[in-house]
Parts: structure tokens; C-alpha cells; sequence
């Protein structure tokens, strides 16, 4: 994949087609996510953010997404919102 070779500009040019032709996919949403994140600035931090949130909220709040998003917000270094989505799905799995 383009983000395991940390060609992050590329990833998000393919995920962003994907998901403008799939906007409720949850995975394609964390994947674009994923891709903005690796990229620099405050813009790409913030449309990550957004695009993690609407993947975890599409998936039903799934453990393994929660669990996922929670990874990408502590490299953001937004450690308190990946602690309580590691707390949540901490909880689901218990469930």
C-alpha cells in the first residue's frame, strides 16, 4: 500500500476518489484518515480527524475501529480522545 511506503499524498489522491464514489464506507473513510494523517499540516490533521470520526461512527463504533482510530490519533499526538476510544472498545469486547 502507498502508506506503508509513507507515499501519504498519493494514498489520499486514491482514497479520496474511493470515497467520494463511497462516502458511507467506514473502511475507506479510516483509510483516508489514515493517509491524512501522515501528511504535514494542521488542515490534513484536522480532515483526518474528521474522516477517523465519521469511519467510527459508520462501522457502528466497532471495537476493532475504535481500536484503530485510537492508533492514528496518538500519532497526532491526541492521546486523551485515543484513550477513551481504547476504553470503548476495551468495553465492547468485554461485552
Amino acid at each position: 500500500l502507498l502508506t506503508e511506503m509513507k507515499r501519504f499524498e498519493d494514498a489520499r489522491e486514491h482514497f479520496q476518489l474511493a470515497a467520494d464514489l463511497l462516502p458511507n464506507h467506514a473502511q475507506l473513510q479510516y483509510l483516508l484518515g489514515t493517509a491524512l494523517a501522515g501528511e504535514p499540516g494542521a488542515s490534513n490533521a484536522a480532515r483526518a480527524r474528521e474522516c477517523l470520526s465519521r469511519a467510527v461512527n459508520l462501522s457502528e463504533r466497532a471495537p476493532r475501529m475504535l481500536a484503530a482510530t485510537a492508533q492514528v490519533l496518538l500519532r497526532l499526538g491526541d492521546i486523551e480522545e485515543a484513550g477513551k476510544l481504547i476504553e470503548e472498545a476495551l468495553q465492547k469486547e468485554q461485552n
